[in-house]
């Protein structure tokens, strides 16, 4: 989704999908799609631009001249296929990037910091797909120092179907064997290239 975003050229076309897209929202107020980011509620503009077609600095430029400094949190659907369901009808009406982070339980935030594609491989057997990462918790060295880079969990976490959906959902946004919360992947508002996984108000 970041390469598709920004590989997109302005236009006269991309500006005309993106302002059919955001100003409907706008008049009948549902909320524009947003993401946090420093503790601000800012447009998803890479999402808005993968999504519609235009590039990441015509929605800078929409939310520069329609005003739009202070945001009520909004949808910010995927354009991912909601392919399971319950009695016969789709689970959920779309999958939002604000939300994929809370499907995944019983993880400290810095485990899920660290989760990276391929974690959570499909099992051969039918049996249960599990989670394999790093714990940071009371992990130490011979010396009893703790080891800041932790060590991979000798128990894998269970994953429930939402978190692997939700996984699959993040694996396709960056590269095989990147961080799934890679900042270089999910800096929404400006698209810098940074090292590291998303700090934790970012994932809010």
């Amino acid at each position: 989704m970041q390469q598709l975003a920004a590989t997109n050229p302005s236009s006269p076309a991309g500006l005309a999908a993106l302002e059919e897209y955001l100003v409907p929202r706008l008049a009948a107020g549902t909320g524009l799609p947003t993401t946090e980011w420093r503790g601000r509620t800012v447009l998803a503009a890479t999402v808005i631009a993968a999504t519609v077609g235009c590039s990441v600095n015509q929605v800078s430029g929409f939310r520069q001249r329609d005003q739009l400094s202070t945001l009520q949190p909004g949808p910010c659907p995927l354009t991912v296929p909601v392919t399971g369901q319950i009695n016969g009808r789709p689970w959920r009406e779309h999958l939002d990037f604000n939300e994929v982070t809370t499907l995944i339980t019983g993880m400290r935030p810095q485990e899920v910091q660290g989760l990276r594609s391929g974690c959570c491989p499909d099992p051969e057997n039918g049996s249960r797909h599990l989670i394999r990462s790093h714990h940071y918790k009371n992990v130490t060295d011979d010396d009893g120092q703790h080891v800041s880079a932790g060590e991979e969990r000798n128990v894998p976490w269970v994953a429930v179907t939402p978190v692997v959906r939700a996984i699959r959902v993040l694996e396709r946004m960056v590269p095989e064997g990147e961080l799934l919360f890679s900042s270089a992947h999910h800096d929404f508002a400006r698209g810098r290239r940074r090292d590291g996984a998303l700090k934790n108000s970012s994932m809010n």
